[in-house]
């Protein structure tokens, strides 16, 4: 699974743009996010990578590309509080952080990180 950062126009129906080219290779979407303030920029999580790299290519937007780690946390007060204090404490920096579903009490985050390795090892993964 991978982050996707795509660096688009700040004008109106980018997104539409954007997701229309990955639907038409049939890239699901697990996460979305869109920031303006330092620039327009598309972020989004999905396990089809290769789709998602063609329909971003043929559109010719510029993106970079992040491994996430997937993690479910209980869907309770001071589980993410707890799990971020240990990354801090190991001197790990969250870049990003996306809610990927909640299921049977349990939230799925994807996160990315500036020491994936080191992230792994801390969360016990």
């Amino acid at each position: 699974m991978k982050e996707f950062r795509v660096s688009v126009l700040d004008q109106p129906g980018q997104l539409a743009l954007v997701s229309a080219a990955l639907s038409q290779k049939l890239v699901n979407i697990r996460s979305v996010a869109g920031i303006s303030s330092a620039g327009p920029v598309i972020t989004f999580i999905s396990d089809q990578e290769e789709q998602a790299r063609e329909a971003l290519d043929e559109l010719g937007l510029e993106y970079q590309e992040s491994d996430v780690i997937n993690i479910k946390l209980s869907d309770e007060p001071g589980e993410l509080a707890n799990l971020t204090h240990k990354l801090a404490e190991a001197d790990i920096n969250i870049d990003s952080i996306y809610v990927l579903g909640t299921q049977d009490r349990q939230t799925e985050f994807a996160i990315t990180v500036n020491h994936l390795e080191k992230a792994k090892e801390v969360m016990g993964l």
